[in-house]
Parts: C-alpha cells; structure tokens; sequence
C-alpha cells in the first residue's frame, strides 16, 4: 500500500506538470526555430583547462539532470537561466525535456520573467525559485533560497552577513548543499583586462549549473567547478571526458588591487581581492576574455526528501 504523504508528493507533482501543459496552451507557446546569430557555438572538440587528474573530489550532486542547450531555445544570446532551471528540474519532468524542450524551457523564462533582450537578473532568478517554491509540485522539498556574491539583491537573500555582497567562495555550506541535491547555479562574469587602467571591465554574465567541485592536490584555494553549461551544443556536451570544468584561482598577488567595473552597474565597483576567477578564455569566447566567479544562487534540499 502507498503511503499517505508519496500519494500526496505524486499527486502535487501531476497538479505542476498539469500547470505548465497549462501554461503553453494559455499563452499559445510553440516551438520556434532558434537563431543562433551573434551567439558562437562552441566546436564538439571544443579545448578545456588542463587538469590534473589526480584531483580531490569535495562534492558532487546525485542529481541526474538532462542537458538542455541555450542554442536550442527560442532566444539562444539570453536563455541561459531558463536553460540552467530546465536542468536542474528535469528529473521530475523527464517526458518534457524529451518531448517539448523548447516549450518546457519557455515556461521557466516565463516564470524568471526573462527579457529577450537583456536576459535574466539575479533578482528574477531568486524571486522565481521562491515563487516556484510555492507550487504544489515541488512545496517540501526546499528548505531555502539564498545567494552568495557581488550582485545587488535584497538582504533577506545572502546567506549571512558575512557573504553579504561579498565575492563568491566555495565554503561548506556550497558544498553541503551541493551534495545532498540541491541546486548550486552559479553566476559567472566575463571580463578582459584594461592594464593601463589597472580594472577588469566586465563584458557580460552567465549562468551555469554546478555539477561537482573538485580541489587541486598541490595548491590550496585551486578548485575545479565541474559543470553543466548552456552555451554548450548539444555534441560539444557529450564529446567532453571528462566534463567541462571551470579552472578557478586566486588573482595573482599585483593585480588583486585592480578594480571590477561594471558598465551596467549591477554590482558596485570593488577590488579584485580574493575573487576566484579562470584565466584562460571558455570554450567560444575570444582569447582575452577571463571568467570571474561572481556569485551562486542556493536552492537547499530538504534532507528528508530526493529530487
């Protein structure tokens, strides 16, 4: 006999799936052809950091979330949150992810209130997640959303004080969180350096959903963010071994005083300091580029229940 409390989780579960057929049916939602111009596809044998093979597994999430990319979705430049929640929810939607990827990803820009133009803010990443929380299907299974990094967002959402408006780090409670499934999506900034201005201009942002983190063997503070990335194609994702994993260190010791700006003011302008950041270029962006950690938006799991 079905317990009483899975009966329920079932049911809430077919009421959500029920909403989002709903919702494509509401607002007439087809699918589109995805232009992907302006927008660089990473080649299938795309290059990655070097690592070190010998590297320390720290956390890994026992989630298994279907690829979805950016590039197959009606608005390839901005999707990339969209994307990010579509994989990190699939496992509860498998039939949607297969069958409809391009509508059941539309139903969460729907959601973040994705601009085709501007993309996602964190704002709207958190407020979703919170409304999301809400709805039958998934109520119970999240214990909170919160944020770590630079981005302006209300103060009831960063964890602490401690991390308020602070660079993002890999602390315990990313990694906890990470390891008992719930979702770690962290905020990436893409930046070239001005030398002569002694700056990091920031050049635009992105999602992407954390997968495992994995900590270099001879240096302290030298991580490996295993991930699953959007701007990825759908051949470059299943051609990589291993995965795709940021190359994520400390700003070398002259440049820390260098300043990150940025043109849209989403952040205040600070110091480099002990931002974590890749200096080599991600898989289609240009060679001057570096990618900075910016911040992680948290959904924690309860520990009584599994996605």
């Amino acid at each position: 006999m079905v317990p009483a409390k899975h009966m329920l989780k079932n049911i809430s579960r077919l009421l959500f799936f029920f909403l989002i057929i709903s919702t494509f049916f509401i607002y007439g939602i087809r699918p589109s052809s995805a232009t992907t111009k302006g927008v660089k596809k990473p080649m299938p044998n795309a290059s990655s950091p070097a690592f070190n093979p010998s590297l320390k597994l720290i956390a890994r999430t026992p989630n298994a979330y279907r690829f979805i990319s950016q590039h197959d979705t009606a608005h390839p430049k901005v999707y990339c949150g969209p994307a990010v929640l579509a994989m990190f929810f699939s496992p509860l939607f498998p039939e949607l992810v297969t069958g409809t990827p391009v509508t059941y990803v539309e139903t969460f820009a729907r959601h973040l209130d994705t601009s085709p133009r501007s993309g996602t803010s964190m704002l709207q990443v958190l407020e979703a997640l919170d409304y999301l929380n809400t709805q039958d299907a998934l109520a119970q299974e999240w214990t909170a959303v919160w944020y770590q990094g630079i981005h302006k967002v209300p103060a009831h959402y960063y964890h602490n004080r401690k991390h308020q408006a602070q660079w993002a780090s890999l602390n315990a409670d990313i990694l906890t969180a990470l390891n008992s499934g719930g979702l770690v999506m962290a905020h990436l900034g893409w930046y070239v350096e001005e030398t002569k201005q002694k700056r990091f201009l920031r050049k635009g942002g992105h999602y992407v959903l954390v997968t495992a983190v994995y900590e270099s063997p001879e240096v302290k503070g030298h991580y490996y963010v295993e991930l699953m990335d959007p701007l990825d194609t759908v051949d470059a994702f299943q051609s990589r071994t291993p995965r795709y994993r940021l190359d994520l260190r400390s700003v070398p010791e002259e440049k820390r005083a260098f300043k990150v700006v940025d043109p849209d003011k989403q952040f205040r302008s600070r110091q480099v300091g002990t931002g974590l950041f890749q200096p080599t270029p991600p898989p289609g962006k240009v060679g001057e580029v570096m990618t900075f950690l910016e911040g992680f938006v948290v959904l924690t799991k309860n520990p009584s229940n599994t996605i």
